[in-house]
């Protein structure tokens, strides 16, 4: 598949660069205990010289034994003169050799040691790059998949009623019935292209929130107006409460987009008819925004990562429910430009999911 083209060279890219660091750290190893052996062998052909060189000098020099000790300790005082008269490397200098032999393996322990962490450290830093940019192609494969049957639904059903109202005389009702459904295609298909241009907009910092004193109270109740149409069509049944007066730093416009994503994230993976519930609250200094569902629920692992750009759970209800991926995230980025923040919490998969967004509370606001 094409889509599988960039991850496989990517995964032979991490095997090559892991094969070619691990051939590096293998030729360092190879090289160090070379090293070694080397010094030691040119210290004994050092020794071996001065042995062959002192017994010339003694076969030259008719000197006495303190005489020659005393030149080989001036000469050569890595040897030693033994009883019978020939010469030989001392044992204080065998154990300094020993000693820098020893010295060398600490030193290529700890350097060993220190590569192989860096290594590690380097190919665990590639696996987490490579599988973050996997999941993340999956999620856009998947993102461009749903995008294009959200596009197209809409797009087909406007085709098939302009066909028939051009075509066919029907009944003024019957033509109010079809008018009224194209709208709502029209509306489905400005709210889609909408929350693409804003995910554009954001993750490339075009826009940055107009941050004024906000009534999240009349705001709230604004969206909540504005989906109602939604609700019906769904097949879902909100419970509202809101506590009156509530005033924050927000961007009212984009307020307004994080309760209608929150909503409409509920209610998708919700079965019809399933009630919903919508608080917001004053909760200290913070203004409290929850809303509860009682559908698909979460996994644990996913509570976090909802809020990640094109992610997706990945469940039955999931799977039968289209969408982009990018409601939630579209939530999470303007609440902390707000600076919120929102969070989920679920007690598993079936047991419906709640999703709360906490603002500080404005001075001068409810809060005086």
């Amino acid at each position: 598949m094409p889509t599988n083209r960039p991850s496989r060279r990517h995964f032979l890219l991490f095997l090559l660069l892991t094969l070619f660091a691990f051939a590096q750290l293998g030729w360092w190893i190879i090289f160090q205990m070379e090293e070694g052996a080397r010094v030691s062998r040119l210290q004994e052909d050092l020794w071996a010289g001065q042995i062959a060189t002192a017994r010339q000098w003694l076969e030259v020099h008719e000197a006495t034994y303190a005489e020659t000790w005393s030149w080989l300790a001036q000469t050569f005082p890595d040897l030693e003169l033994q009883p019978g008269g020939d010469f030989a490397v001392s044992e204080e200098a065998r154990q300094r050799l020993d000693h820098l032999a020893r010295g060398r393996v600490r030193m290529f322990v700890w350097e060993g040691g220190f590569f192989t962490l860096v290594l590690l450290a380097g190919v665990g830093f590639m696996l987490r790059t490579l599988r973050r940019e996997i999941l993340t192609e999956r999620r856009q494969s998947v993102f461009l998949s749903a995008t294009s049957h959200e596009l197209k639904t809409p797009i087909t059903s406007l085709r098939l009623y302009l066909d028939t109202l051009m075509e066919r005389d029907l009944p003024p009702e019957q033509k109010r019935e079809l008018m009224t459904v194209m709208q709502q295609d029209l509306q489905r298909l400005t709210d889609l292209i909408d929350r693409l241009l804003q995910a554009q907009n954001l993750s490339a910092g075009r826009r940055s929130a107009s941050l004024q004193l906000t009534n999240l109270t009349e705001e709230t109740r604004a969206a909540l107006d504005q989906y109602a149409g939604v609700f019906g069509l769904k097949g879902c049944r909100l419970d509202s409460r809101l506590e009156e007066n509530l005033f924050a730093l927000a961007d009212p416009d984009r307020w307004q987009v994080v309760v209608k994503n929150l909503l409409d994230n509920a209610c998708k993976y919700s079965p019809s008819g399933s009630p919903l519930e919508l608080r917001l609250v004053r909760a200290g200094k913070q203004a409290r925004l929850e809303v509860t569902d009682h559908g698909a629920g979460l996994e644990k692992g996913d509570t976090e990562r909802i809020f990640e750009r094109f992610y997706r759970a990945d469940n039955d209800a999931t799977r039968r429910a289209r969408g982009t991926g990018l409601g939630l995230y579209l939530a999470r980025v303007m609440v902390e430009s707000f600076g919120g923040k929102i969070s989920a919490r679920s007690p598993g998969p079936g047991q419906g999911s709640t999703f709360i967004v906490e603002l500080p509370l404005a001075r001068g606001g409810s809060d005086a």
